[in-house]
């Protein structure tokens, strides 16, 4: 997805950073929620294979998020710079 960034950015390269960085964290904002409300409907439901079907769609989730939160931390670290 966004593998490397230069140590130098210029101000165009700054300003598509900040904009990835902002769609990026309103997908991780979202996705943080769905998580969220997903895990409660684990925590009620009574089905055998309901709740094994939530329970790898939130493993899968929760991989998405981490790998979200790894890019959000190569994107600031870029700003930053």
């Amino acid at each position: 997805m966004f593998q490397q960034l230069s140590t130098s950015l210029t101000a165009g390269g700054r300003q598509r950073s900040q904009q990835k960085l902002d769609a990026l964290q309103a997908e991780f904002d979202i996705r943080s929620e769905k998580f969220k409300q997903m895990k409660k409907a684990v925590a009620v439901e009574a089905g055998t294979a309901v709740k094994f079907q939530l329970e790898q769609q939130l493993v899968d989730e929760e991989a998405k998020l981490a790998h979200l939160s790894n890019e959000l931390d190569k994107i600031e670290s870029a700003l930053q710079l």
